[in-house]
C-alpha cells in the first residue's frame, strides 16, 4: 500500500476519534464537572452578603460606599467564606427595590431611610463603644434596630467675622436632613449642599451653613491657595448626619455574619481610617488627632441631641417645610 495512502488512513481514524470524543465528552465529564463546580456547591461552601449603601447627605462621591468595600474585604481576608457584595443606592432606587420585594441583608443609611426600613430591621445585640448619645439615636422603642458607624456634623463657614450670626445672611441646604436653627438676619434655602456652597464661595450671602464636606473644601481651598482664609464656628449641639447600618435579612443563617461585619465595622482599628473619607467616629476614641479636623471632632463629640434614625419621613418633611 503506498505511503501516502497508510496516513491517509491514519488521519481520518485520529479525525473519527476526535468527532467521537467531542460527541460523548459533554455527557461524561460536564456532570463531574457540575458536582465539583456547580453554584449549588460554592453556595453550600461560601455565604454571600448583599449590603445596600444609601447616601442622603454629603460624604464625598460614593466614598462611603468605597469604604464599605475596602471594609468587606478585610472581613473577608479574616473571615474565609463569607462575601459582602455592596450596592451603592440612591433612596428612591432602595424605595423601588423594596416594593418589589428585593430585601438585602445589609442596609448602611442615611437620614431620611430609616422609616422605610424599619420594618425589615432586626433587633442587635452587639458589644460597642460607640458613645451613648449616638446609640440611643439608633433606637426604636427601646430596641437596638441598627448602629452608627461614621457621622458628620454643622459648621458655620466665613469669608469675614462670623461671630455676630444675627446680623449675617446664611446660605442653607434642606434637601434630605434638618440643618440645626440658627437665629440670623435672613436664610437664603438651598436644594443641595453644593448648590450653597457654590454661592458662598461667589459672595452671594454672607455665612455657609455646612456640613464636614465643606470644610473640607474649604480647608483644601485654603491650604492650595485658592482663597486667602476662611473661619469656622462649629456646631456642637446637634446633628442628623449620622450614618447607620442595620439588619434586614431574611435568611436567619445569614444573621449571625451580618452581626460579625457590624462588629468589624466598629473597631477601633477600622474607626480610624474614616479620616481617609473625612468622616468621624461614632466611638469614644478621637482619630483627628493634631489635624485640621481635630476641633471640629471635639465639638463632634460633645453632641447629645442627634435626629433619631428612624424617624418618621412625614415628620422630616414637616420640619423640613418649616425650617427657617
Amino acid at each position: 500500500m503506498p505511503k501516502y495512502n497508510k496516513i491517509n488512513i491514519v488521519f481520518c481514524l485520529f479525525l473519527i476519534a476526535c468527532i467521537v470524543f467531542l460527541i460523548i465528552a459533554p455527557f461524561v465529564l460536564l456532570p463531574k464537572i457540575n458536582k465539583a463546580y456547580s453554584f449549588d456547591s460554592i453556595e453550600k461552601n461560601n455565604t454571600f452578603l448583599e449590603l445596600w449603601e444609601i447616601d442622603t447627605f454629603e460624604g464625598g462621591t460614593n466614598s462611603r460606599s468605597k469604604f464599605l468595600e475596602n471594609t468587606a474585604v478585610m472581613f473577608e481576608q479574616k473571615n474565609g467564606g463569607v462575601y459582602i457584595i455592596v450596592r451603592n443606592l440612591s433612596l428612591p432606587q432602595a424605595i423601588l427595590m423594596l416594593q418589589q420585594d428585593a430585601i438585602p441583608d445589609l442596609v448602611s443609611f442615611g437620614v431620611g431611610v430609616g422609616d422605610y426600613i424599619k420594618a425589615y430591621t432586626k433587633e442587635l445585640n452587639i458589644s460597642t463603644s460607640i458613645r451613648k448619645s449616638v446609640l440611643n439615636s439608633a433606637k426604636l422603642n427601646n430596641k437596638l434596630l441598627a448602629l452608627p458607624w461614621c457621622m458628620g456634623g454643622y459648621v458655620w463657614c466665613g469669608f469675614n467675622d462670623i461671630n455676630n450670626l444675627k446680623e449675617s445672611r446664611v446660605g442653607v441646604a434642606v434637601e434630605n436632613n434638618i440643618p440645626p436653627k440658627t437665629e440670623n438676619k435672613s436664610i437664603i434655602r438651598y436644594n443641595t449642599q453644593y448648590d450653597a456652597y457654590k454661592d458662598f464661595l461667589s459672595n452671594n450671602y454672607d455665612v455657609l451653613l455646612g456640613s464636614q464636606r465643606d470644610y473640607f473644601r474649604l480647608n483644601n481651598k485654603v491650604s492650595l491657595g485658592a482663597i486667602e482664609k476662611c473661619n469656622f464656628k462649629f456646631n456642637n449641639s446637634y446633628t442628623d448626619l449620622v450614618q447607620y447600618i442595620a439588619i434586614t435579612t431574611t435568611n436567619l443563617n445569614n444573621i449571625s455574619p451580618c452581626q460579625n461585619f457590624i462588629q468589624f465595622l466598629i473597631e477601633d482599628n477600622i474607626q480610624k481610617r474614616l479620616t481617609n473619607i473625612g468622616m468621624f467616629s461614632v466611638c469614644e476614641k478621637p482619630i483627628y488627632k493634631g489635624t485640621n479636623y481635630a476641633e471640629f471632632e471635639n465639638n463632634i463629640m460633645q453632641i447629645t441631641n442627634i435626629l433619631n434614625a428612624f424617624t418618621e419621613i412625614e415628620e422630616i418633611k414637616e420640619k423640613q417645610n418649616n425650617y427657617n
